[in-house]
């Protein structure tokens, strides 16, 4: 049958078509994980397949809320665009399909009430096609085609349209998930970002800010606030915010609480204008959650978008998710600030106690403790008052917070009649809430409080808290805190500062005896002192000095002196000074250097001095001459203490020390301490003398070393070179100069000689050799350098037994050697010159023996001839003697020791000797 051949071709083409166009629409979605691009995909595909002129492709979430879109032929991105959106899905087609679940095809929107005429179309759609996105039981979206033609779809369209709708749903599937995934792991990010920001602060100011604008920076939120409860007001105060609500920071806001309130509503700009008939959107979405902690509100999170599209689940999971971190990090932050408070609390109390025993010195004392005792307790201002037996008066000894000219005035004025004074005598504390209270009845019952009030007014304060500083039922003074603001302490503040009067009173009384005790610790401290500084240098003027400033301070003085004195000459010199920071300006000109004759210009301290006796001298004593008035009035010196200085039952110098404020009697305890350190100081003296004595002989010896005319080098047990002299460079050739050598290894001096003498180097180096097998026999030798002969001698350097070192001597033998050689010449020449004219003699005295042998001459003519003869080989033997002599002196001729008869020798002698 043709027919049912035909048609089953056409099932065929048309299963075919469709499966091609299945390929064509899971080709185009599979391009790419991004979820706008397979909506772009997917919409341009179904167009191509149904030659539709317009497609869009929604994606909904549980709540039937767009997520995510794609408009062909619209812009995808603006604000109204959003809101078409939201239209559509709440009563167009896309609702309609996506709430029934099933596609459908409109011939004629005109006819047609599901389908909601858009503004801005140009070419308004007459035929619509909707196919749902199903996956499994879940609606994903709604695919919608539009052509502007009546019916312009076939049936068959729908069919086609489902089945792309599956391979659709799979593609947007794996494209939710990618988005959902990078979604989550954006979330993780701004979320971990976030808890490590907020982490490190331990406030609750800067935790808000920075969760504000850590949030702000890391979300595409246009603004975020935090309100945080404000306990006295009752409501939520803008802590923190970004964006436009920066400027409602500090701006109370009564707000109702829940996830779907919105708490600035009366901030927002008015609703927009109805356009066409379609009621848009407000221009923002805003999504406030509360902070919690333990089941009490603390605060809201509140996040703004211009977003038109609401947020999504996984942005109120984010967001509540930072709600939670951030009540938790305010919450840490508030215990922490809490404790830190209660610390510092604690800590305060303890400093109060602790500053008042800390220091045995009462200035510091007392300084310290009204700080402790103003912060502790809230004031701004404060002093402390002390009762002076001397005059019986109180006087300020701290004070804190005033003005420097009211502290000032407090310091030099009277106290008597002063709130400070009422409390000091009634021996009770004082509380005053606010001075501009109603005192009238007050003033009745006690007629100077109103004296006590105008003093307080005086000094700027509003309230007032003094108390008696109390010790055995006795007042040392009081303790008055001042505040600019009305102050009510509590029963535990109160006692707080009484327990505060108390410490400072313990510490005035513990500070006393302390002192006393401290007197008596300066004395030997002094003179332990003076001991230590004579042992630890020898340098005359630095331990002069030092004793002097000794003597100053722990005597209590202005200035002192110390002068030499020499017994047979009776003159002194003025060796070391040191000026007090009392002392007058007359006082503090440099007498150092300046000489005296005793007895002309102090004869009254001479006698006393060369005798040893410390004495008192006062400027108004009767008995002094023109030139000690002179002296002391120039100085401006009142009194003065002498003290010699002794060593061996003689006075070697003398101590002066000056006081210059008032005539003063020092007591026997200063003179006893004075003279004790004058006799260290005496000892330090003869000590900086006999080390100048050394000082000098080492001086004078180094002299001697550096001009004499042989190299001297000092080699220490370490192998360092201890001593050498520039003449020793010289012979050895080694460069640098003296003080470069001092205390340089021997292996230095040995590396350079190596390129200048090997003889020398391999010299040393036997010496050193022999000498590490302890022997200590003096070497010698001589050696060829620097175009010197040197002889060398090694000597060992013994002290008390025990080798300290080795002492090398270098003698330049350079011209003795050159004048040897000049006489061996000089021998050799006159030897050669002698033996000829004394051959020739002995051979004619030959010749005329035996020509005469046959002659009768005299006896006395052979005689003669004897004689003559002799001589002849007496001279000749004498030259023999001289060759062999220089050849002994060059040591090349050996020499063999034989015995002799003494006789024989001396026989032989005299017979030489004969005529």
């Amino acid at each position: 049958d043709i027919t049912e051949s035909r048609k089953a071709r056409e099932d065929l083409l048309a299963q075919k078509q469709l499966f091609e166009s299945l390929v064509q629409v899971a080709r185009a979605t599979a391009e790419g994980p991004e979820i706008e691009k397979v909506l772009q995909n997917a919409v341009y595909v179904a167009a191509t397949l149904t030659e539709a002129e317009l497609g869009s492709l929604l994606l909904v979430d549980e709540d039937l809320r767009v997520t995510h879109s794609y408009l062909s032929g619209r812009e995808n991105s603006n604000g109204q665009h959003d809101g078409l959106l939201q239209t559509v899905m709440k009563q167009g087609l896309a609702h309609w399909v996506v709430v029934n679940g099933q596609p459908t095809l409109i011939h004629d929107t005109f006819q047609d009430d599901r389908w909601v005429k858009l503004p801005g179309e140009i070419r308004p759609a007459r035929s619509a096609l909707a196919v749902p996105i199903m996956s499994g039981e879940q609606v994903l979206g709604v695919l919608t085609l539009q052509h502007s033609q009546v019916d312009f779809f076939r049936d068959e369209y729908v069919g086609l349209m489902e089945a792309a709708a599956d391979q659709m749903a799979l593609a947007l599937r794996n494209a939710q998930m990618y988005d959902m995934q990078h979604r989550l792991a954006d979330h993780q990010t701004v979320l971990y970002e976030v808890l490590r920001l907020i982490s490190s602060h331990l406030t609750p100011e800067t935790v808000v800010q920075t969760a504000t604008e850590a949030i702000t920076r890391l979300t595409n939120w246009t603004a975020v606030a935090i309100l945080v409860h404000d306990e006295v007001a009752n409501q939520f105060v803008v802590q923190s915010a970004t964006g436009g609500l920066a400027v409602y920071i500090g701006k109370l806001v009564p707000v109702k609480l829940g996830n779907s309130e919105r708490p600035f509503q009366e901030w927002e700009q008015p609703v927009p204008p109805v356009s066409e008939g379609l009621k848009l959107a407000d221009s923002r979405q805003v999504l406030s959650i509360p902070l919690w902690h333990g089941g009490e509100r603390i605060g809201v999170f509140y996040v703004e978008s211009e977003q038109k599209r609401p947020f999504s689940r996984h942005d109120r999971q984010l967001a509540e998710a930072l709600a939670e971190a951030i009540s938790l990090a305010m919450d840490n932050a508030r215990t922490h600030v809490e404790l830190r408070e209660y610390a510092a609390g604690l800590s305060t109390l303890y400093t109060v106690t602790r500053q008042a025993s800390s220091s045995l010195i009462i200035g510091d004392t007392l300084e310290k403790t009204l700080y402790a005792a103003i912060t502790a307790l809230g004031f701004e201002m404060g002093v402390i008052t002390l009762l002076n037996p001397e005059d019986d008066l109180l006087h300020v000894e701290a004070t804190f917070g005033f003005a420097k000219a009211v502290a000032r005035q407090m310091k030099q004025g009277d106290l008597r009649g002063s709130v400070c004074e009422f409390v000091h005598l009634r021996q009770e504390p004082l509380q005053i809430d606010d001075v501009e209270q109603d005192f009238e009845a007050v003033f009745k019952l006690q007629p100077d409080m109103r004296t006590v009030l105008n003093g307080i007014k005086r000094l700027g304060a509003r309230s007032y808290s003094g108390i008696p500083l109390l010790h055995r039922g006795e007042s040392l003074g009081s303790l008055c805190l001042f505040s600019q603001q009305p102050r009510v302490l509590s029963l535990s503040e109160v006692s707080l500062q009484i327990t505060i009067g108390q410490q400072i009173a313990t510490a005035l009384v513990n500070a006393d005896l302390y002192e006393q005790a401290r007197q008596q610790l300066r004395e030997q401290t002094a003179i332990r002192e003076a001991m230590a500084v004579m042992t630890s240098t020898i340098a005359l003027p630095d331990v002069l000095a030092r004793i002097a400033q000794q003597m100053c301070q722990v005597l209590g003085a202005t200035s002192a002196y110390i002068c030499s004195f020499d017994g047979e000459t009776l003159y002194s010199t003025v060796l070391a000074e040191y000026v007090g920071r009392d002392a007058t300006t007359n006082e503090h000109e440099s007498d150092l250097g300046t000489v005296y004759y005793m007895p002309e210009q102090f004869p009254r301290d001479l006698q006393l001095i060369k005798v040893g006796w410390p004495t008192t001298i006062h400027a108004n004593d009767e008995d002094l001459n023109a030139y000690e008035q002179h002296h002391l009035l120039k100085h401006g010196v009142k009194s003065l203490l002498v003290l010699p200085m002794q060593f061996g039952g003689k006075t070697v110098a003398y101590a002066e020390v000056w006081e210059s404020r008032r005539r003063r009697e020092f007591s026997a305890n200063e003179v006893a301490l004075g003279q004790a350190i004058a006799q260290q100081a005496s000892i330090a003296f003869e000590n900086a003398r006999l080390f100048q004595s050394v000082e000098n002989e080492r001086t004078r010896l180094n002299a001697l070393i550096q001009a004499s005319r042989d190299g001297i080098v000092l080699i220490g047990t370490d192998n360092r070179i201890k001593v050498i002299n520039q003449m020793a460079l010289t012979l050895l050739g080694l460069p640098d100069g003296v003080e470069a050598w001092i205390e340089r290894p021997l292996r230095q001096a040995v590396k350079q000689l190596r390129a200048i003498s090997p003889q020398l180097v391999d010299l040393l180096l036997k010496e050193v050799a022999r000498l590490r097998e302890n022997d200590d026999q003096p070497g010698f030798g001589e050696f060829e350098a620097n175009n010197y002969i040197t002889q060398w001698l090694n000597l060992p350097v013994m002290a008390e037994g025990n080798r300290i070192g080795h002492l090398l001597i270098f003698r330049n033998v350079t011209d003795e050697r050159r004048l040897g050689r000049m006489r061996e010449d000089l021998v050799h020449t006159i030897v050669h010159d002698l033996r000829n004219p004394l051959s020739a003699v002995n051979i004619c005295v030959e010749l005329m023996t035996e020509q005469l042998a046959s002659v009768q001459l005299s006896s006395e003519i052979y005689d003669y001839l004897g004689i003559v003869q002799r001589n002849t080989e007496k001279t000749t033997r004498l030259v023999d003697m001289i060759l062999d002599i220089n050849r002994l002196e060059s040591g090349q001729m050996p020499i063999s020791f034989r015995p002799v008869v003494l006789t024989e020798l001396v026989d032989e002698v005299l017979k030489l000797q004969r005529p």
